[in-house]
């Protein structure tokens, strides 16, 4: 049963992830367009982008701590050795990454891309849709394997600086991997259609279009921030007992200020590890997306949650 309070308030959380969607479809079509009539200026900016939309990201990890509690029902802070395990989690992923940088980060985007899905399903339950397990599963494995393994020479200097070997692993897979890609998107397709579910294809067919007409990082980038970043900050207003828009969003802006400054600070400590302002940055938010991805997993487990 949900508090009596969130239902008396104002919000409504399908109307705001309805214009969160409009919003992220906007700026994904609006790389598609650069990519596709400005390929000079795309190619110039996309590790520009992937470094400003890594840092904007940020913030919609950033609330994890007080995101436990809404889930239950209830604001309050968390304890501090949920604190302690959270920031050691996303360090040892870090220094795996670090250490040992091509399995752990071939690891690490296997699990972004099940991360990805997740939030697709999620978000489009919210908004009203009935939650399609196979598109949202093709947008985030696409969302991760096309930018990497469509145009493998864009993707190879970021790769490199990570791990010299990274990027002849990568390569291997890159044909099976595809294939799974795009049956899979295929399939998604095919089942947002038999379902009429018609703005779901058309979300799964921009991904495919922006991640082919447009360069790798600049499509990860944006779709990250404008995307992904987005509709979770939503999910985590909705996520809220009660409140109207106003409150939820001061909530968000007020807990996510401490710890996004702390992962500024160590996206910077990255950056005089690895000597690479985009490695640091993707591999910051690839070691955050291990403690992040459990806690979002969690969450999808509640009753209260799933009956949003």
């Amino acid at each position: 049963m949900l508090d009596q309070r969130l239902v008396q308030s104002p919000w409504d959380s399908r109307v705001v992830a309805r214009l969160a969607s409009y919003g992220s479809v906007l700026v994904l079509l609006a790389i598609a367009l650069v990519g596709l009539f400005a390929p000079r200026l795309a190619a110039a900016a996309g590790p520009v982008v992937l470094v400003v939309a890594g840092v904007l990201g940020l913030p919609h990890g950033a609330v994890d701590h007080l995101a436990v509690g809404w889930g239950r029902g209830r604001a309050g802070r968390p304890r501090a050795s949920f604190l302690l395990a959270y920031a050691l989690a996303a360090v040892a992923a870090a220094a795996l990454a670090i250490a040992d940088p091509a399995p752990a980060i071939l690891v690490l985007l296997v699990l972004s891309a099940a991360h990805f899905a997740e939030g697709e399903y999620a978000f489009d339950r919210l908004r009203g849709g009935c939650g399609l397990v196979l598109p949202a599963a093709a947008v985030g494995t696409w969302i991760v394997a096309g930018p990497l393994l469509l145009r493998p020479a864009q993707a190879r200097p970021l790769l490199a600086s990570l791990d010299p070997d990274l990027p002849g692993l990568v390569a291997s897979a890159r044909a099976p991997v595809l294939a799974v890609a795009a049956l899979l998107v295929l399939a998604g397709l095919a089942v947002a259609v038999r379902s009429h579910n018609w703005w779901t294809a058309g979300e799964l067919a921009l991904v495919v279009l922006a991640t082919a007409v447009a360069p790798a990082l600049l499509v990860f980038g944006g779709w990250f921030a404008g995307w992904h970043a987005s509709r979770h900050l939503v999910r985590l207003a909705a996520l809220q007992p009660y409140g109207d828009g106003k409150a939820r969003s001061l909530a968000l802006v007020k807990g996510a200020a401490g710890p996004t400054a702390v992962a500024v600070a160590g996206v910077v400590a990255l950056v005089l590890v690895t000597g690479g302002l985009s490695s640091a940055v993707l591999v910051a938010l690839l070691a955050l997306t291990v403690p992040h991805a459990a806690v979002v997993a969690w969450l999808g487990r509640l009753p209260r949650v799933r009956a949003a």
